[in-house]
């Protein structure tokens, strides 16, 4: 009995009476399995036919947009969890130079400086000369970035754009912190992104702007712009991919942060409070041991500093009304559903008297009173083949996105019947762009 438990071997179970045994020599192939066709060996590194070129120097974004950055195979080509690389990267650098100090700026260490060669010459150039980068370039720019990070799974897995970005700036670039923040305490924190951590307020606006959001968390949290930024990313409330505080996000056009810049006067002198006057005079008489160039207070401080009869021919300021405000316009947004990131860009519109064969179709002409146009970037928009085939990105045209933007109050009440990019951009926000007014 053990000789044959140990000859005896099984191939598969069933219930009893429900097995067929024959011979071998009685069998024949399914001819349903001999139809099928032979598959192709899969190449992993085709990316298809079209490839993006190498160019040298330096190349400036386009004054305007134009028919050669729209249409299919235009963009950056995504490639096995690529989007969120691809998406930064077009927002960063297809239609704005604010970022550019990156590609010329000294970076330590042979590895990153091919990463900024790189950058500069296989994506970013490209991308603004013939307005497409292959993802052969893409591939080999994540390669080096999986050398030099310390973050894990560059090369092939999905990441974040705040992972992205820290990399970059802090790992790669070694580059200052964008944003400085003073509390009122009057420490000064520094950082590249400004989250935006709030409670949802029940009174707010069921679609709230990123100016509002903004006013209220620094508000909330007693913070202020120590410096005035060049560049502002604001990743909106969310709390995770999945979760959003706000089922809508409406990206104001524009930020006025001259109100929020209190920090250039830290905190009230006396109390800590927000300050809204300064006196130059208690400054210069040395009154107050003070490093600004005059005393802030709040208005019950000021009014009692200023009461005892040596100051009350004092002059105070207001402290937070400057002389110039700080503006700041939207460049881009990044959107992610699903976890697959997209971006909206911003770009200048075509002059109104430039001819059809250079501007393009109407469709591309700005709306009334505005200089801008907004186009929509998807780096995996479709698909050739299949397991051996590639990603073909697109670029298209958002007709009158401006116009809904610009218009707030008539995108709450007919938001069911806006166009559907226009309910992407506000239903899926993640990360916006605003760069510092040329004019301001």
């Amino acid at each position: 009995k053990q000789w044959y438990q140990r000859r005896v071997r099984g191939y598969f179970t069933c219930p009893p009476f429900r097995a067929l045994f024959c011979y071998l020599h009685d069998c024949s192939k399914d001819r349903r399995f001999e139809e099928l066709p032979v598959q192709p060996e899969v190449k992993t590194n085709y990316f298809g036919p079209k490839e993006s070129p190498v160019i040298e120097g330096k190349v400036d974004p386009p004054k305007y947009i134009s028919p050669m950055y729209i249409g299919r195979s235009k963009g950056i080509q995504g490639n096995k969890n690529s989007c969120y690389l691809a998406a930064t990267l077009y927002a960063m650098f297809a239609f704005t130079n604010t970022m550019d100090y990156m590609l010329s700026s000294p970076v330590d260490g042979p590895v990153n400086q091919t990463i900024q060669k790189k950058l500069r010459e296989s994506v970013v150039n490209p991308l603004r000369e013939c307005g497409f980068v292959g993802a052969g370039h893409m591939k080999m720019l994540r390669d080096l970035l999986s050398k030099s990070s310390a973050l894990a799974g560059l090369q092939d897995e999905e990441k974040e754009p705040e992972e992205l970005l820290n990399v970059l700036f802090t790992e790669i670039f070694n580059i200052t912190p964008q944003l400085s923040f003073r509390d009122g305490a009057n420490e000064i924190s520094h950082v590249n992104l400004c989250q935006i951590l709030l409670e949802r307020d029940p009174h707010s606006s069921t679609m709230p702007h990123t100016q509002d959001l903004l006013t209220r968390y620094f508000v909330s949290q007693n913070l202020f712009f120590h410096t005035q930024p060049d560049l502002l990313l604001l990743q909106v409330p969310r709390s995770g991919k999945d979760f959003k505080l706000y089922d809508t996000v409406l990206p104001s056009t524009e930020l006025q942060l001259g109100g929020l810049c209190g920090g250039v006067w830290g905190s009230c002198y006396i109390c800590n409070k927000k300050p809204f006057m300064k006196c130059p005079q208690c400054y210069i008489n040395q009154e107050f041991k003070c490093k600004y160039s005059a005393v802030p207070y709040c208005e019950s401080c000021c009014a009692l500093v200023h009461s005892h009869p040596d100051r009350r021919d004092h002059v105070p300021e207001s402290a937070t009304n400057p002389t110039r405000g700080i503006r700041m316009v939207l460049s881009a947004v990044l959107c992610i559903h699903t976890s697959h990131y997209v971006t909206y860009c911003r770009v200048p519109a075509p002059p109104p008297l430039v001819p059809e064969e250079i501007a393009g179709p109407s469709s591309m002409t700005p709306t009334p009173h505005s200089p801008f146009c907004w186009v929509f970037f998807d780096s995996m928009a479709d698909r050739e083949g299949g397991m051996g085939g590639y990603n073909i990105p697109q670029v298209e045209e958002c007709p009158q996105l401006e116009e809904w933007l610009q218009n707030p109050a008539r995108l709450l009440h007919e938001k069911d019947r806006a166009p559907d990019f226009v309910k992407r951009l506000i239903s899926d926000a993640l990360l916006c762009f605003y760069i510092r007014d040329k004019d301001d």
